[in-house]
């Protein structure tokens, strides 16, 4: 990016280098835009973009809706997928759940006309008896498919993970004290 450049201003310029016809865009909070959002399916790509915060009322709306959600007994209108990992002393629950009842959407948020689902993932993790729950909410051009919508919500993270493994395991960035000059620069363009 430019040095007076940013994510959301950085991405639609990206995005338009490269072919995305046919793809599935995933994108955290940061460039969840409907500017951006719509240059995608402009491209007849979709999108998975994790909802925080920073879209307000949307975000408050996707986690009203999805507030008393019941993954063992949802409503008609939510599907559900769950899905267990055990690894590295830790289990980790998922249930993905994901709906297409996105109408009230048009009329409280006009700008995000290409939602078709809306989706939260229920994460709920065990390490050495002590239990944390956390939930993530998504905004999507896809159709309501919690196995989609997990796989895809999944590899979205595990190139995330994948990358900051490598850069900070395997290259010890988060270590390197490199920090004037041209040197940071140089050494990310080694590493």
């Amino acid at each position: 990016m430019d040095e007076k450049s940013n994510e959301i201003t950085a991405i639609p310029e990206f995005l338009s280098l490269i072919a995305l016809q046919g793809c599935i865009v995933t994108i955290d909070a940061m460039g969840c835009q409907y500017e951006i959002a719509d240059h995608i399916r402009e491209a007849d790509a979709d999108y998975l973009f994790s909802l925080k915060g920073n879209q307000g009322d949307l975000h408050a709306d996707v986690k009203e809706y999805f507030r008393d959600c019941d993954s063992d007994a949802p409503e008609p209108e939510i599907r559900v997928h769950t899905s267990v990992d055990v690894d590295h002393g830790r289990i980790e629950t998922r249930r993905h759940a994901c709906s297409d009842d996105v109408q009230w959407r048009v009329e409280r948020h006009p700008q995000w006309h290409s939602i078709r689902s809306i989706g939260v993932i229920t994460a709920q993790r065990e390490i050495r008896g002590r239990v944390s729950t956390e939930r993530r909410y998504y905004l999507s051009s896809l159709p309501a498919d919690p196995t989609l919508f997990a796989t895809t919500a999944r590899a979205h993270w595990g190139i995330e993970n994948s990358l900051h493994y490598v850069l900070d395991v395997s290259f010890r960035e988060d270590a390197c004290r490199i920090k004037t000059g041209h040197a940071p620069e140089n050494m990310a363009f080694i590493r």
